[in-house]
């Protein structure tokens, strides 16, 4: 079956709420591709385990102690200074492979213990900057904000649930099956009250929508 999501698709929708106003066909392009990353994204396949972070910090702890014991293991290999017939003196270290293997091991475990402190602080600073998934809703309609801002006209920015971007957003949502993801209708098709909620901040209000009967309408039997 081929993709609902189409740059004429986007044009026909577009047409249907704003009459007589037309984007370059580039603006409808991207619209379409907007709306299929948000329908496509996929969540991580395995979240994080929270005690990472602590075992990472215990092998930091730990790391001074197991340098030490290799430090001891290497200087505890016996050796000798040889005296050459120049006067020239050579260190003749008698079991050199194990000694060249606690030499290898220091730096792997030098180099480990850099890497792994500052994987471990970028993790840890990630959460300051951390920002939620943008809602799908909201997504959409920076992004088609950002197609009308190409005309040089007013963008529109009025939230209310009868008007022209709302209904849009939701009739774009609707037609890529994409589902509100929270409050009591979590799982149900987006209508424009229910985008113009979330446009609005008033989430809480998503709890009190009621899904009309035709408004649950997947993407194959959406109108073109």
């Amino acid at each position: 079956m081929s993709d609902p999501i189409t740059a004429a698709a986007i044009q026909a929708l577009f047409e249907k709420h704003w009459k007589r106003r037309q984007l370059p066909e580039s603006e409808y392009y991207g619209i379409a591709i907007a709306i299929r990353v948000v329908r496509d994204r996929r969540p991580h396949l395995r979240p994080v385990q929270p005690n990472a972070v602590m075992h990472g910090r215990r092998f930091l702890g730990t790391v001074a102690a197991m340098r030490a014991d290799l430090e001891c293991e290497a200087g505890g290999i016996y050796s000798y200074v040889e005296i050459g017939t120049d006067g020239s003196e050579k260190l003749v270290i008698m079991d050199s492979d194990r000694f060249d293997r606690c030499r290898a091991a220091l730096v792997a475990l030098e180099e480990a213990e850099s890497k792994m402190a500052l994987a471990l602080d970028a993790w840890e600073g990630r959460d300051r900057l951390h920002i939620e998934p943008m809602d799908p809703a909201k997504f959409i309609c920076a992004r088609v904000q950002r197609a009308w801002a190409c005309l040089g006209n007013d963008v529109p920015r009025s939230v209310n649930e009868g008007d022209p971007l709302c209904e849009f957003v939701a009739d774009a949502l609707k037609r890529a099956d994409i589902r509100v993801g929270q409050g009591k209708t979590k799982g149900q098709p987006y209508t424009a009250a229910a985008v113009s909620a979330v446009l609005s901040g008033q989430t809480k209000r998503l709890n009190f929508i009621r899904v009309r009967q035709g408004d649950d309408c997947p993407a194959a039997s959406c109108p073109p």
